[in-house]
């Protein structure tokens, strides 16, 4: 049905996920962090509650099309698809430069072009994260295919799962597994020991000291994310280390397989779940410059 209005979209998008249950959220930080002029270009219920509408660029939607990032591949997809009167849907709030420096600002010339092609932007991070139906974690978990046997979780925040392994199966083997789910030629990892049969996964920027003592606690073995080792911003420069020194320090073997393709599958279900109860159609933009980088150039040995 076309001439539903951004407000109604919106609105419903809210509900489903209900996101003013997750305040406070680390995207709006960072958004805020990074961004010198967020509050200028951003609404202010979206720099309040961390998540909603980011921009309101026009009235009517025709479709609503979901992505893990606002990157260039999405930009381009929407100019070369001649996409207008819609609602772009991004977990994150920013771009994430996986080889490079992280979170970037979306720049001034792809805010101006969703306005002039009057699509609304709608961005919720934390809501994705802790749905147990959809988020990237528990997605990538699935993907897997081996028992999910508890959850990895914070004053009611999801962080992650685990998954067992009774019988075991070698480091290798289980290096191979993450291979043929991503695609990738290669990850980020640290061999401790061969034996895998405990494994916490959380997926995106998974390097929190908080989650990894969680994993240790519950008795892990091997520690699956997006980011084992990333050193491109002041933050990730201090922080990151502590985390990959614990790591070894505790005796866990860690995989990173990107930011973008441990939550991509996540953000895919997501789009097949609103394209069933909005009434719009819904589509999922692969990033594929982005996931064919990857795919070339990722990969780093502890």
């Amino acid at each position: 049905m076309k001439g539903t209005t951004t407000e109604q979209i919106s609105r419903t998008l809210d509900d489903f996920h209900r996101y003013k249950i997750y305040n406070p959220d680390s995207m709006v930080t960072i958004v805020n962090r990074l961004d010198q002029d967020a509050s200028g270009r951003f609404l202010k219920n979206y720099l309040k509650n961390n998540q909603g509408l980011m921009q309101a660029n026009g009235s009517i939607v025709n479709g609503v099309y979901c992505a893990v990032f606002p990157s260039e591949d999405v930009f381009d997809y929407l100019n070369v698809e001649k996409i207008s009167d819609a609602i772009l849907f991004v977990k994150h709030a920013m771009e994430w430069e996986e080889l490079g420096r992280g979170f970037v600002p979306l720049k001034d010339r792809q805010l101006e072009f969703l306005k002039n092609r009057r699509i609304s932007l709608y961005s919720a991070h934390a809501p994705v994260d802790n749905n147990k139906t959809f988020a990237p974690s528990v997605c990538f978990a699935r993907q897997l295919e081996h028992n999910i046997v508890d959850e990895l979780a914070e004053k009611g925040r999801n962080y992650g799962w685990v998954l067992e392994v009774p019988e075991g199966i070698t480091y290798d083997q289980f290096y191979q597994c993450l291979l043929g789910v991503t695609g990738l030629k290669n990850t980020q990892k640290y061999n401790h020991h061969d034996l895998v049969k405990r494994i916490a996964v959380t997926a995106g920027g998974g390097d929190y000291i908080s989650t990894l003592e969680q994993a240790f606690t519950k008795e892990c073995d091997t520690y699956v994310t997006g980011i084992l080792f990333f050193r491109g911003s002041d933050y990730a420069r201090e922080q990151n280390p502590i985390f990959v020194d614990r790591l070894k320090e505790i005796g866990l073997n860690g995989f990173g397989v990107s930011h973008y393709l441990s939550e991509v599958e996540g953000i895919k279900t997501l789009a097949n779940l609103l394209n069933e109860i909005l009434s719009v159609p819904v589509r999922f933009i692969e990033e594929q410059k982005k996931r064919k980088h990857l795919e070339e150039n990722w990969g780093f040995e502890l």
